[in-house]
């Protein structure tokens, strides 16, 4: 898929905004102390894959905007729950299933 100008912009806004939560996270920058405290170099390297589709009239979108929408149940394991929490981001238990 050919990517136009203003979707390259907002994929680079949320590389951007990823970056800047990671950035100020207090509690990884206080982990990272710790172990430069124990004489160790840190090189924190984050991969995301950002994956986008242009949205088309099939069902699921179209019964999505007529307010019939399914709720998704995220899955995730307790390291994940707790890189959410180091990002500050809140994760209902209502919305998740445990893995």
């Amino acid at each position: 898929m050919q990517l136009d100008d203003n979707i390259k912009w907002l994929i680079k806004e949320l590389s951007s905004a990823i970056n800047e939560s990671l950035s100020s996270s207090d509690t990884i920058r206080d982990a990272i102390k710790k172990m430069k405290g124990k004489g160790y170099d840190i090189f924190l390297v984050i991969e995301a894959t950002i994956g986008i589709d242009k949205a088309t009239n099939r069902k699921s979108a179209s019964s999505s905007s007529k307010g019939e929408a399914r709720p998704i149940k995220l899955k995730i394991n307790p390291l994940d729950r707790e890189f959410l929490k180091s990002l500050k981001i809140s994760v209902e238990d209502g919305d998740v299933e445990e893995t």
